[in-house]
């Protein structure tokens, strides 16, 4: 064979591999930057996943110290040693109750220490529920998009969420004021606008920042309609109990569960499924 056609073919298979090897690494270059780009999002989804378990569990740990507090205020809830007192002065389940009473006022505020730490533990966590987000042409396991930030769940007011943790902690001690200290509130069928106002000015509602401002409407038309029906049910301790439970409780729980589910939608969305 001629040398020069020699020296031809050698030079060419020598391009067509070059040509090949680019190609090669082009291709196996962006595979490697698909991979990565899907495993920072799968691993901000993880991230993310993770902390929604953290701040179930912050909730429940700040239910739990509710649930701790209402149980140390258990005995204020039994009859008033000072009528027994009046009725007979050597009345010795009046001196047993004073006694419960005087114990139960130190259990009490160890539990409200430990409420208000629960409270802030999960006010800490909340907002950690970030999302990863990337460019609105990103879609998973396309493994393009430039990363843009981070940004609250979908769906979430996250600082009304904040201010609705703060909300539940001065609940606890409106709770605290009406069962432990002397006639702190007027009375809700006597005057029930007094009252009200009172009890708004207790959660610190009127002075409140836009965030806190937002569940003040919502709160006065509870109230408003615990007021709404007189009988003897209609106490401060009933009420800031009622409170509690049937509204705090209740829109806590749907906030923090509007936040953890949509961290764990997003979570399950982004799983790329390969053959």
């Amino acid at each position: 064979m001629d040398t020069e056609l020699v020296s031809l073919v050698i030079n060419l298979v020598t391009a067509l591999s070059a040509v090949a090897g680019v190609v090669l690494a082009t291709v196996l270059g962006s595979r490697a930057i698909a991979i990565a780009s899907e495993t920072v999002e799968r691993a901000s989804l993880d991230y993310a996943a993770g902390r929604a378990d953290l701040i179930t569990q912050s909730r429940v740990a700040l239910f739990e110290a509710m649930a701790e507090l209402k149980a140390a205020m258990h005995v204020f809830w039994k009859e008033d040693p000072r009528k027994l007192l009046d009725a007979d002065p050597g009345s010795s389940r009046a001196k047993e109750l004073i006694q419960q009473r005087n114990a139960a006022e130190v259990e009490t505020h160890r539990a409200m220490y430990r409420l208000q730490g629960a409270a802030e533990r999960l006010r800490e966590v909340l907002p950690s529920a970030e999302i990863m987000e990337r460019e609105r042409s990103w879609k998973p396991g396309a493994g393009h998009g430039t990363i843009q930030g981070v940004r609250a769940p979908i769906g979430v007011d996250m600082p009304a969420a904040l201010e609705l943790v703060r909300l539940y902690e001065r609940g606890a001690m409106a709770l605290y004021l009406s069962l432990v200290v002397d006639n702190r509130y007027a009375d809700p069928k006597q005057d029930p606008d007094v009252f009200m106002k009172d009890f708004l000015t207790e959660l610190h509602l009127y002075d409140a920042d836009e965030g806190q401002a937002s569940w003040l409407p919502r709160v006065q038309a509870w109230l408003a309609k615990q007021l709404s029906v007189i009988s003897d049910q209609c106490t401060p301790e009933i009420i800031a109990i009622n409170f509690v439970e049937s509204f705090l409780d209740r829109e806590l729980a749907e906030a923090v569960h509007a936040v953890t589910d949509s961290v764990l939608s997003e979570s399950r969305a982004g799983v790329v499924v390969r053959s």
